[in-house]
């Protein structure tokens, strides 16, 4: 075989392995998306089998969050790096207060019975550069749906106290990305390393019986069993409160929370 003939055929044989390695290259995103969920999260359906239907009652609380004393200063945001986050919210949002009534609590019941994940992922977008929503609950075993409706890129960033659960970029066009909730997670935190004052929150309970608080402060959490039941308050800022409540077939329970601008969690 003459040179040329081998040097030919070395090159074939080096651009057919470069052209599959390119192919599995393009096709390594999904599967290590897959892979990447925890176990807790790809075993949700089974989870969801092997637990009964949960039991549901029909008491009430109802409750409202206040803030004693004058909220925190929040700084503005530095939005002008990128034209896309124009028009986006001016302010940290860590700390909303209207009239002493504190927005963005989670509250939850602590001890009630576990449940089934619902089937349907619970969502956060990126909006003008700020996660929506800040803060939501999940239930365990239930998948977490990710968005980008922005015309930007974005670096989507999870954490489970300080260590990283993900880190990947979301570009414009790219389609949304569904990650689970490692075994044991309490609070996930989403941050973008793009554009470093986005910041949600992800609470992750045992069931359904939770609840944001609005602007105005109210929440209200329905459909429980009758009985007696720990609740637990927590904001990003000001941490946990706890409080203690007993329910009546049918009944309202009211129940109030207080934070002082000096609480810290």
């Amino acid at each position: 075989m003459s040179n040329s003939v081998r040097v030919l055929a070395v090159a074939l044989c080096a651009v057919g392995t470069a052209a599959i390695a390119l192919f599995l290259w393009a096709r390594r995103p999904a599967a290590v998306e897959r892979e990447a969920a925890p176990r807790s999260a790809m075993d949700g359906g089974a989870r969801a089998a092997a637990m009964p239907a949960p039991v549901r009652g029909n008491a009430t609380i109802l409750g409202e969050v206040v803030l004693v004393g004058a909220p925190p200063q929040m700084q503005p945001l530095k939005l002008g790096a990128d034209p896309i986050c124009a028009g986006a919210s001016s302010r940290d949002e860590q700390v909303i207060a209207t009239d002493g009534k504190l927005e963005n609590v989670f509250v939850r019941i602590t001890d009630a019975p576990a449940e089934p994940p619902r089937s349907e992922p619970v969502v956060i977008d990126q909006v003008r550069c700020v996660f929506r929503p800040r803060i939501q609950g999940a239930i365990r075993g239930q998948m977490m749906q990710i968005r980008n409706g922005d015309q930007t890129l974005h670096n989507v960033h999870g954490y489970a106290g300080t260590s990283t659960l993900f880190n990947y970029a979301q570009p414009a066009t790219a389609p949304p990305v569904e990650r689970g909730f490692p075994d044991g997670a309490r609070v996930i935190k989403l941050k973008c390393d793009v554009h470093p004052w986005m910041t949600a929150y992800v609470l992750v309970t045992d069931n359904s019986y939770f609840a944001v608080s609005g602007r105005d402060g109210s929440f209200s959490i329905h459909g429980i069993p009758a009985g007696s039941y720990h609740l637990e308050a927590w904001h990003e800022r000001f941490g946990l409160k706890t409080a203690k409540v007993t329910l009546t077939e049918g009944g309202t329970a009211r129940v109030a929370f207080s934070y002082a601008p000096g609480d810290r969690g």
